[in-house]
């Protein structure tokens, strides 16, 4: 089937940058590996996040989504690889142990950067990299190593292709839902775990991977102890913290990730030489209450329970919002943030949230979504044609697995309507009455180089 939607694209296996591999259960890791590596190969490989979901829509047990550059895996392998400012594609493929960043754990990159502006990296777990084992005294230690292992990763790309967390543009972050189900408030500690190794770029100081700058956790960065250096490491960074803590974070828990991890991180970042030269920006979207008013959906049951979902007998496929004055008639909030390199790429976070726990309408529901996201690329610079990629995350236990179907066939309608872009839906466990969360990427690769291009131009 991927092989088929490659070719209608015309696109071949080489010219894959990222994949979302989806498990119902990673006792399936091992398996799929080996058909993945006969797919994709073992040289050159796409960057991938591989995770299980517990569940996955129409009872299948693998899926998965994918993004490629056309003409990227020919590009790669011979001497036309780009222009004379940038490469259509480079990737980083850690084959051996190192003191810097884990062995990749199956046949995948570190990362893989695009047209010299984007930067796509694997899904980082926990693992200690010169030992390859997790590290210990629980989630929130393997939380702060991913994002480590993250900071070096873009530590050792090329020269003008790295950078520093703070280049992010968009993050998610996986936990455990074990954890999740203990704790509620495990979401809110993870975003402030994120936010806090972000400011510090994860304790790695330029050069650590190249061997140029000495190991933080050894020397102390030549302070007389760590706590010292934590606090020092900050100061320099002290007026730019504040943009740190725009970069969208997202935190959604699932129930198992390879090697038994309890934490993942997955990033899209800008280059330095993007960050340079196009800027990047940060913008929260209009917070909406929505009164959906029609119910389609009837919630049942308290929150956090495996509730059903129940379809009313007056159905109506209209969409039309119903205009109401009073408050409590207010039935969703939708709110969310975009980070972006202007005129280029943007990441944005749109999440849904319940204000009552009675019943919403699905249909009015998605395509306030769908606005919210073209909104995203309005605000970015580019168009409803730039929209990649839409990935809707539902929480499973508010409106329980089966409404995935239904949530796809509306999500599916509401785009249809407006652009061609690609969409995956994905249960998860999110916290507090969040319904969904839709991660939307927005992207014009040409255009992006050709501003890059614009100011190196100036720059003489």
């Amino acid at each position: 089937l991927t092989k088929e939607a490659l070719n209608r694209a015309s696109f071949s296996p080489q010219d894959v940058v990222y994949v979302h591999l989806y498990l119902s259960r990673i006792s399936y890791f091992a398996r799929i590996n080996s058909h993945y590596k006969r797919f994709f190969g073992s040289v050159l490989p796409p960057s991938r996040s591989c995770v299980a979901t517990g569940t996955i829509l129409h009872g299948r047990r693998v899926v998965l989504d994918l993004c490629a550059q056309r003409g990227s895996g020919k590009a790669m392998r011979s001497d036309e690889n780009g222009n004379c400012h940038n490469k259509l594609r480079e990737v980083m493929h850690v084959q051996g142990i190192s003191y810097w960043a884990p062995v990749c754990v199956g046949p995948y990159s570190q990362a893989n950067t695009i047209r010299g502006g984007i930067v796509m990296l694997a899904g980082q777990i926990g693992l200690d990299p010169p030992k390859m084992q997790l590290v210990g005294n629980g989630w929130e230690s393997q939380l702060k190593q991913c994002w480590k292992n993250a900071a070096s990763v873009l530590d050792a790309l090329s020269e003008g292709r790295g950078g520093k967390l703070s280049h992010c543009l968009g993050a998610l972050v996986y936990i455990s839902s074990e954890i999740a189900g203990e704790n509620i408030s495990a979401f809110t500690r993870a975003k402030l775990l994120s936010n806090e190794m972000i400011s510090t770029n994860g304790g790695i100081t330029p050069g650590y991977a190249d061997g140029l700058a000495k190991s933080n956790d050894v020397e102390n960065d030549g302070y007389e102890d760590e706590e010292t250096a934590l606090e020092m490491r900050k100061a320099p960074i002290s007026e730019s913290s504040s943009a740190c803590l725009d970069i969208p974070i997202m935190v959604v828990a699932i129930p198992e990730m390879p090697m038994g991890a309890l934490c993942e991180v997955e990033l899209t970042c800008s280059t330095i030489k993007g960050s340079e030269k196009v800027g990047i920006s940060s913008r929260k979207l209009e917070t909406k209450r929505i009164a959906t008013h029609r119910h389609n959906i009837q919630l049942k049951d308290q929150m956090y329970s495996m509730s059903e979902v129940e379809w009313d007998c007056g159905y109506s496929p209209s969409s039309d919002k119903v205009e109401v004055d009073n408050d409590c008639d207010y039935d969703l909030l939708i709110e969310g943030d975009v980070r972006f390199m202007k005129n280029s790429c943007g990441i944005a976070w749109i999440a849904a949230s319940l204000l009552n726990e009675s019943s919403f309408n699905l249909n009015v529901a998605m395509n306030h979504i769908v606005a919210t996201v073209l909104r995203s690329a309005d605000i970015v610079g580019l168009t409803k044609d730039d929209i990649l990629h839409v990935r809707l995350y539902y929480n499973h236990i508010i409106l329980c697995s089966d409404v995935g179907d239904f949530l796809e066939t509306s999500l599916k309608g509401a785009l249809s309507t407006c652009c061609e872009a690609a969409f995956s839906v994905v249960p998860v466990l999110l916290s507090s009455q969040q319904l969904f969360t839709v991660q939307c990427t927005v992207c014009n690769l040409i255009q992006m180089e050709t501003e890059m291009w614009i100011d190196k131009q100036r720059a003489y």
